[in-house]
């Protein structure tokens, strides 16, 4: 009996270790960067448009803490930011659009 147990044990570790490899980030600082166009932690270079933090996964958009600054998260919130007031409507909707295309498109019924 104890030799299957110690068959067992790699398993179930490898097991356990993938389990752990769904906390990682969806989406590098680097993409969500490039993807609003950020430049020196502005928006397009726009003084008024600063992005304070990045929020790399659906669990980071949904524990963001608002004390911090607003968030912006794309259409399936699975990745945002977070931007020091004010910021501009203009801002915000070039930052979602930017957000809205690291999402894989989804095929939408009777298409």
């Amino acid at each position: 009996m104890t030799g299957c147990l110690a068959a067992l044990l790699p398993a179930l570790l490898a097991l356990i270790a993938l389990a752990g490899c769904g906390e990682s980030e969806q989406f590098s600082d680097g993409k969500i960067a490039d993807a609003i166009a950020l430049d020196d932690g502005a928006v397009g270079g726009d003084p008024f448009c600063i992005v304070k933090d990045f929020l790399n996964d659906a669990g980071e958009v949904d524990r963001a803490d608002r004390k911090d600054g607003p968030a912006i998260s794309s259409a399936q919130g699975d990745v945002g930011v977070i931007v020091q007031q004010p910021f501009p409507g203009d801002c915000e909707q070039e930052v979602r659009a930017g957000l809205n295309k690291l999402n894989p498109k989804q095929d939408k019924e009777g298409d």
